[in-house]
């Protein structure tokens, strides 16, 4: 979301030498502070929640509220390659600084290009309290560094453990023999779940600042109704010294070798010590260096190879003890940062930030002057890590502004685009009579918050007067209502800009094959077997067992996200509880068949909607094989106003589709097109947006029923499901002819014939060769029957094949069914086979002897024919005796195809 300020759009693009390439990604971060809010820490209308990380260079990123939630959320591009681990924390200020505890937050990036959507989680892992539990729990801690640093005397100190368990008062520590461990079991008490801090403490006697508290932050653990044994941790986390340290350069300022110290301390440290990098594009390191004899320090050169491949970590290790010391090296770089966009010829002023050696005079240019121009270099004043120049915009276009240090070559570059001010309607170019479609107005640049709108035929499509931008937003929403027939120009515009005109096109419901909505039903009761005809077959209605606390079930009524609504109703879905969470969680599904599988030429639309994104939520198309229902797509919210869908339920296929919160709730459109046999394109339009489909998607199977669900969807109808506006059209006309295609004797066959979508009753049959086969001129569809049959005579065997044609009259549906007279020859006599000496062999038919005899292999080639064919001879592939037996010699006679002409002796 662009923020605008002052008619500039700020924003700040870091790009470290050739950062330029980096892959980038959407990452989606989200924090929960409702337990924050109601501890009293947080109020959420004075107080704001940022993300800092490594991606901002630990900087702050506002994130933004979700309605009236305490949800907070941020889509930030971040750049890095996959698998990279970016480290992060959410923190707010309620007049001090608030950070969560230690340690950082931290995920590995994902694939370049494909937005990543982070859990949401509770502020600093506090999430909702249930009921007080008590229980034991142990905590140690390990004394030792402190006893070593000369800190602590165990002879006359004892240690504490202070928390909210104690009201931070002291509970002391057993010391564990003649060890540095203290260690107390404790029975504590609070709510489950619950997040409880404490601390170790001692107090060294001394007059003053003797008591001596671990540093911020507090320690922490979860509690439970079961005993916990928690980690034995060192004294304020100091722990012993590796027996390894590694010294040297850590900022170079150019290319070339650097020496390092290795220090070893004790006697358990070998002589010949590994060395390794973790980044080799940027520094090498010998694979070993050597303690002299009588010597605790050793050195070697790292070579920084370049200054713009990234930073590196220099490790040494002993492979006898198994100590290590690493030693990060950071390279010079540095940031552009100011308008990326400007609206207005004239100045801007940038911000040049640099890191580590840098030189004090950078160069500066613009890679495209004619939109903007920047002066030749910019210097740092002193020691300042920061720098100011202008840019001057001249004409509309794109440039990136780039500074190098002569000296390392680092660069950083930053692009800027010149664009005046402007305004973008967008929305559905069509509507029906009675329903609210949604359009979206988004602005970019300085544009004043009132936007007028205007209806060429308020008659057609009335809007609203005006419409206004939230504060630092720049996209708003807004519903038109569809009055009357005809067409209508959408307008929006104001003194600073004047949007495209939008034409919107308003009609009546098409007859469509089945239809359904929700002001359908006779006094807003949803009957699984409705009164009124949808052409769906009834629903079905399943839910999760049934628990005191536990609430769902369906219902017709208004939905606060007004789009959704036809004649002021939606259908509903509710699934929440209260109190202590239930076993099952709540879930209602809501299941109904197609009138028939989808077939070629059908569209399925449905509407959906919600306002926040807790529990799961959405809806499944599935096509039933052999008896059982498959899942063939489903469309399900995945979290942080995410929605997503996936294919045949295969996790891998799952592709985010809309994300983001939009005020007011969301609705989107769904339509799945048949176009070939098991073969699909979905699209999706969110309301007030354009289409995205996703053609020529195969699936093992067919659509023939929809399941709309919500799963543990929250409290309150924000958390409801929402869906309206079911249909489907017919298929394309089609007409299909089955029956007998193998005809042995002469006489009637039954052959049946359907019909599939808008096909007359009265369909005209012929035949190719009616000296073979002959049909009745026509056959009729009894009223409301979509199959007939009908007989056929074949009249002869001997005067070959013919084709049996259905044609539809009055449209373009036809089926074509070939078939095939014909005698049938004498058979073989007597056929057997002796699997122990792997012989065949057989009589002929009274009458007949054996012309010629064809062997193939039984296996098929790529046409689908039997592979191999050969003539077999006789003497060498067969014999025949005197009583015309015809034994096979050759071959592997069980995995053999014959084929046998007999003839008849004169």
């Amino acid at each position: 979301m662009k923020k605008t300020v002052g008619g500039w759009l700020i924003g700040m693009l870091a790009l470290v030498g050739t950062a330029m390439g980096q892959d980038m990604r959407d990452v989606t971060f989200s924090v929960d502070m409702s337990v924050q809010i109601g501890l009293g820490n947080f109020d959420p209308d004075t107080m704001g929640v940022d993300v800092r990380g490594d991606f901002n260079t630990w900087g702050q990123t506002a994130l933004t509220r979700e309605g009236e939630t305490g949800i907070y959320f941020a889509t930030i591009s971040v750049a890095g390659a996959e698998a990279d681990p970016v480290g992060y924390k959410f923190y707010y200020n309620n007049g001090g600084d608030v950070w969560e505890n230690d340690p950082n937050r931290s995920f590995n990036l994902g694939p370049a290009g494909t937005p990543q959507v982070l859990d949401t989680v509770y502020f600093n892992n506090q999430g909702p309290a249930g009921p007080s539990v008590t229980a034991d729990v142990t905590f140690s801690v390990d004394m030792s560094v402190q006893i070593g640093l000369g800190n602590f005397d165990p002879e006359t100190m004892g240690v504490d453990v202070r928390g909210d368990f104690n009201t931070w008062g002291q509970t002391a520590l057993t010391r564990e023999g003649e060890t540095a461990l203290y260690s107390a079991l404790i029975s504590v008490t609070a709510p489950d779940g619950s997040t409880v801090g404490y601390k170790f403490f001692y107090d060294n006697g001394e007059a003053t600042e003797s008591e001596i508290w671990e540093n911020d932050p507090n320690r922490t653990f979860v509690m439970s109704e079961d005993p916990q044994v928690l980690d034995t941790v060192y004294f304020n986390n100091e722990e012993p010294p590796s027996g390894l340290q590694l010294s040297g350069t850590w900022n170079p300022a150019t290319t070339g070798a650097y020496e390092f110290i290795v220090t070893r301390s004790g006697p358990e440290i070998g002589d010949e010590i590994q060395l390794s990098v973790d980044n080799e594009l940027a520094a090498s390191v010998p694979a070993t260096v050597t303690f002299a004899e009588g010597s605790d320090e050793a050195a070697f050169d790292v070579t920084v190879l370049s200054l713009v491949e990234g930073n590196v970590t220099v490790t040494a290790e002993d492979s006898v003890s198994g100590d290590f010391a690493e030693y990060s090296i950071q390279m010079p770089r540095m940031e552009i940062s100011g308008p990326f966009q400007v609206f207005a010829a004239g100045p801007a002023s940038y911000t040049l930030t640099r890191f580590n050696n840098i030189s004090g005079t950078v160069n500066l240019s613009s890679t495209n002057p004619a939109v903007m121009t920047v002066p030749a270099t910019a210097t740092f004043d002193g020691e300042n890590a920061e720098t100011t120049f202008q840019g001057m915009a001249l004409a509309e276009g794109s440039t990136t502004l780039v500074a190098t240090d002569p000296v390392s070559g680092v660069s950083s570059a930053f692009n800027v685009t010149f664009a005046a001010p402007s305004l973008a309607l967008h929305g559905p170019d069509s509507a029906w009579i009675g329903t609210t479609p949604t359009y979206t107005l988004t602005r970019s640049g300085p544009i004043g918050e009132v936007v007028q709108l205007t209806s060429s035929d308020g008659a057609v499509l009335q809007v609203p007067e005006t419409v206004t931008f939230g504060f630092e937003e720049d996209v708003v929403t807004f519903q038109a209502q569809a009055l009357a027939e005809g067409t209508a120009q959408l307008g929006a515009g104001n003194a600073d800009a004047t949007a495209a005109p939008l034409g919107v096109t308003v009609s009546e419901r098409p007859d469509y094959w089945a239809y359904d909505d929700a002001s359908l039903y006779a006094g807003g009761v949803w009957e699984l077997s409705p009164a009124h005809e949808s052409g769906f077959p009834d629903w079905t209605e399943t839910l999760s067992s049934e628990t005191n606390n536990a609430f769902r079930g369906r219902f017709i009524g208004e939905s606060a996200v007004t789009a959704i609504n036809q004649g002021g109703l939606a259908f509903g879905l509710y699934a929440n509880w209260s109190e202590a969470e239930p076993d099952p969680l709540p879930e209602i599904k809501m299941t109904r068949g197609f009138p028939a599988p989808m077939a070629v030429g059908q569209t399925f639309s449905v509407d959906v909607a919600y306002n926040y994104s807790s529990g799961a939520k959405g809806f499944k198309l599935k096509g039933e094989f052999e008896g059982v229902a498959y899942d063939r797509f489903e469309l399900f919210n995945s979290g942080n106003d995410t929605w997503s869908y996936k294919f045949d339920g295969n996790d891998a296929t799952i592709t985010v589709i809309w994300d983001g919160y939009l005020a007011g709730g969301f609705m989107g459109s769904i339509q799945v097109v048949c176009t070939a046999p098991n073969t699909f394109n979905f699209g999706f339009q969110r309301a007030g947006g354009d289409w995205v489909w996703v053609n020529d998607v195969s699936l093992p199977g067919t659509i023939d029923q929809v399941e709309f669900y919500n799963f543990n969807g929250g409290s309150g109808d924000a958390e409801n499901f929402y869906f309206n506006r079911m249909w489907l059209t017919a298929p394309d006309p089609a007409l299909d002819l089955t029956g007998p295609w193998d005809l042995t004797a002469t006489g009637d066959y039954e052959y049946t014939l359907t019909r599939l979508g808008e096909v007359g009753d009265t369909i005209h049959l012929s035949s190719d060769n009616e000296a073979a086969v002959t049909v009745p001129a026509t056959v009729t569809f009894a009223a409301g029957e979509d199959t007939v049959t009908f007989m056929a005579t074949v009249a002869s065997l001997t005067n070959g094949e013919a084709v049996l044609r259905a044609e539809d009259p009055l449209g373009t549906a036809w089926s074509e069914f070939a078939v095939r007279p014909r005698e049938v020859g004498p058979g073989v006599v007597e056929l057997a086979y002796d699997p122990a000496t792997g012989t065949m062999a057989f009589l002929p038919p009274d009458g007949y002897e054996i012309g010629t005899l064809e062997a193939a292999d039984c296996s098929l080639d790529a046409e689908g024919n039997w592979q191999n064919w050969r003539t077999l001879v006789i003497d060498t592939d067969y014999t025949v005796d005197g009583e015309g037996r015809i034994s096979l010699l050759t071959g592997n006679q069980a995995q053999m195809i014959l084929r046998i002409t007999w003839v008849r002796p004169l």
